[in-house]
This record gives C-alpha cells, structure tokens and sequence, in this order.
C-alpha cells in the first residue's frame, strides 16, 4: 500500500475528511491516526505540532479525495494566519494542478465549475502580497505538462495584471479563471498531436490551431465562466500584428485578457523542458521576447512583465 504526504495544515479546523489519516513511523512504517468521517480538532493539531508532526499521510487510492477536500477549503486554508505562506503556496499548487490534470481528463461540467474556486484560490493568495507570487514560482513544475502549464499561466496573468494595476478581485478572478482554462480545447486535440516528442506537421499544427475554438465551446457549457473570462480562451494565440489564430485579430482588438494570457502563455513555454526544447532560463526568455517577438506580444505588457519578474 503506498502512501502520499500531506500537510496537517491543509485541514481547518474541525473539517470533516471522507478518508483515513496515517502516521509515518520508523522504517516506512504507516499507522492509522484518525479514520475518516472524524473531526479533525484544534486539540489534535496542536498534539501533533508539538511533537513536531506537520505532515500526516493518506493511502494514494485516496489523493483525489484529499484534492476535492482542498479546494473545498482553499478559502480558510488561505486566509489562515497560523499558516506559513509557503505552506499555503504549497497546498494551492498542488491543489490546481491535481484539478487541472483531472479537468483536461475529463472536461465535464463539474470539472468546468470547480476551476472557478481554484482560479478564486490562486487571487486571494496572490493578493497577500508579492512574495507570495515568487512562493508559488518555487513549487512550479520544470518539465512541460498541460496541466502543469495552465496553472503556471494563471500565476503569471494574474500577478502581471496586478502589475498593472488591476486590483479588483472580480476582474482578478475572471482573468485567473480563463488563464486557468486557456488550453481546456487541448482535451478535444487527438492525443497523439499533445505529446508528439518533436515539431508538429503541417496538418497536425492545422488541428492544433482549433483548440481555443474547442476551449471556448467547452466554456460555453456553463453560465459560470463569465464572458469576459472567455477572452483568454479563446485569444491567448492571437498576436498583436494580426499573424495569429484564430480570428487574426490585431492590436487592440484583442482584449486585455487575451493579451496578458498570451504573454504568460509563450513565457512558460519557453521556460519549461519540452520533449524538443530545453528550458531557458528566465532572462535569457525576456530578453528574446523582447527582440524577436516585439510584434507579437504587447510590448508595454511584456516591459511590465519584465519589471514583476525582476526581482526573480
């Protein structure tokens, strides 16, 4: 039987769990702490942190269960004081990404509707102030996965958009919610065009051109996704002199949405191992996006860009 850790610090308090809790003991040794359907109380946290226990374990049949958990509760989790930030950065990631992988298996509508709260999540945390967006960076995934990339892209979107002032948490959410589903179209893609080690031919680009009309139908199944944040669906592909897809829009008729997602969008790409492309590294990114992509991206979001990711 294997065994996943997790963070006592996932757990409100008094938070009911439908799955069993286990100790880790000397020589990979796993005990049953708390059965499931039990209150998870203040008492039993500060038992544990005082034996300097942060971690419990559950059994890996029951990950998906302890996701759908944390999401449930990503808004206390957040807002805990008592929580250290990395920790908190640590729980979200892992949070979206779990729900991301699950989402572009199956784009059904519950699926569609639960990215809303993680999307809601990732804007309270980032909210807490600016370390917390280089906090989540530190968990990020180094090689190249969909889900992995949706949840890097809406990092990056909605920290570029505070950037530039946008603060409101209703515009936040609605960006973070469609950053998060921009590629949700991949999911009607034939696989074997997704994980292709290597340059895509012509008729397999021309299939891959359709995935944020395929994202945009998927969206269009639930009155929950906002219009305004179907623009990153359905835009983040197009480029400022009008050589995009799919509707070739140029300049300011790509919404602000769309463009800041498309930044985010080309940035990780570029900064993640792919089966044909190593990594570059973040500098040596900006400053080629700057040079050779200046007709593509908006430039005055991307300086802003290069600006939040300074510090880094």
């Amino acid at each position: 039987m294997d065994f996943t850790p997790v963070y006592i610090a996932s757990f409100p308090l008094d938070s009911f769990v439908d799955f069993d809790l286990f100790i880790k003991q000397e020589l990979n040794r796993f005990v049953l702490y708390r059965s499931k359907e039990l209150p998870f109380t203040f008492e039993a946290r500060e038992r544990l942190l005082y034996n300097k226990i942060d971690c419990l374990y559950i059994q890996n049949s029951d990950k998906r269960k302890y996701q759908h958990f944390v999401e449930t509760n990503l808004t206390s989790i957040i807002a805990d004081p008592n929580i250290a930030s990395p920790k908190k950065a640590n729980i979200l990631y892992q949070a979206s990404a779990s729900m991301m992988e699950e989402l572009l298996e199956k784009p059904e509508l519950g699926n569609i509707e639960r990215s809303a709260s993680v999307a809601k999540g990732t804007v309270e945390y980032l909210l807490q102030g600016r370390q917390s967006f280089f906090n989540l960076l530190t968990f990020s995934m180094h090689d190249y996965y969909t889900y992995s990339h949706s949840v890097h892209v809406c990092t990056y979107a909605v920290a570029l958009a505070q950037t530039l002032g946008i603060t409101e948490s209703r515009m936040l959410n609605e960006l973070a919610t469609g950053a998060l589903l921009h590629d949700i179209g991949k999911s009607h893609v034939p696989q074997e065009i997704i994980q292709k080690k290597g340059p895509l031919t012509g008729e397999e680009m021309e299939e891959m051109k359709k995935h944020p009309d395929y994202g945009l139908h998927i969206a269009e199944t639930t009155d929950i996704i906002s219009p305004l944040a179907k623009f990153p669906i359905i835009q983040h592909q197009e480029k400022i002199d009008g050589t995009g897809y799919p509707n070739g829009l140029a300049g300011d008729e790509i919404h602000i949405y769309g463009r800041i997602t498309a930044i985010a969008d080309v940035f990780d790409a570029m900064t993640t191992n792919r089966s044909y492309q190593k990594a570059q590294n973040f500098y040596d990114t900006l400053k080629f996006l700057v040079n050779q992509r200046s007709s593509h991206l908006d430039m005055k979001l991307l300086m802003e860009f290069v600006k939040l990711l300074g510090d880094r």
